[in-house]
């Protein structure tokens, strides 16, 4: 009941905001990713050469095109963290509640484009796969699951699920994936691939208390992926620090270099003017 509520109420929000904030506006963010072959018929005077099948040509021994019409919809995939990480939040909501609303809302605007929509949720290994759908429900359907999954494992390989979805998903499908993002990079390869093969959108969701660790004398710190609990103290908590900020700097220049557009949010920030920004900005 709980969960239901919960969805029912991420439904009526992301109504009102996309009516306020994205309507008519989604669509023409990502067209031109693909074309679809219609039919081939003879060539005639009006028609450009540049359409002219050479193969079929040759062998009926005069000139035919090959018509193509755009994709009328898109194929979204939204790509969803699912470990202990994302249970974490110092404020009024957990990484896991904003990404909830958060794809909900990009979710319920693409399907409102009668755009195919589908989600796959990733720890270490593969949780769960909901298919391409263009279904209305496909939206309720992915909310319920990132809100009562309960994860096989509790720790986080990007190496694994981008290499899923780089051997698994269609080329030129847009790929939304929502996660902290707290880990080395060590799947420059699969990122790589990743970037050349479909349109990515990485969506970091932090919390501030992790990239501003406050300055007390011991700090208590629970690992929830690997379960163990360490103290951290004053002179180890500045190295701590350089290391998350330095960490955050690679992640960032990686994305650049490899052309992937990437959104920060925090969870006290307004993550709507910052997707509406956002996406006005996209180009």
């Amino acid at each position: 009941m709980v969960e239901f509520k919960k969805i029912s109420r991420l439904k009526l929000h992301s109504t009102i905001l996309s009516k306020q904030y994205f309507a008519g506006n989604f669509r023409s963010l990502f067209k031109g990713n693909g074309l679809n072959f219609k039919e081939i018929r003879e060539y005639v005077v009006e028609d450009d050469i540049k359409s002219i099948d050479w193969k079929t040509s040759a062998k009926y021994a005069k000139p035919f095109i090959k018509i193509n019409e755009e994709e009328r919809f898109q194929q979204i995939f939204f790509v969803i963290d699912v470990s202990k990480s994302i249970e974490f939040g110092t404020s009024y909501i957990t990484k896991k509640d904003l990404i909830a609303e958060i794809c909900f809302l990009i979710a319920y605007s693409s399907a409102k484009n009668n755009d195919k929509i589908g989600a796959i949720f990733f720890s270490e290994e593969i949780e769960k796969v909901i298919p391409l759908s263009k279904n209305q429900n496909a939206v309720s359907i992915i909310a319920k699951e990132l809100l009562e999954l309960n994860p096989q494992n509790t720790g986080t390989s990007y190496k694994n699920i981008l290499n899923y979805i780089n051997k698994n998903i269609k080329k030129n499908t847009i790929i939304f994936i929502l996660s902290d993002f707290i880990s080395d990079i060590d799947y420059e390869k699969e990122l790589s691939i990743l970037s050349k093969k479909f349109t990515p959108i990485f969506i970091q969701i932090n919390d501030n208390f992790e990239q501003n660790i406050p300055k007390t004398n011991l700090i208590k710190v629970f690992d929830s992926e690997t379960q163990t609990t360490k103290y951290i103290e004053i002179e180890y908590n500045q190295k701590l620090q350089a290391q998350i900020n330095q960490k955050q700097l690679f992640f960032e220049k990686k994305l650049k270099q490899y052309r992937i557009r990437h959104l920060n949010i925090e969870l006290r920030e307004n993550y709507i003017k910052k997707l509406k920004t956002f996406f006005n900005n996209y180009k």
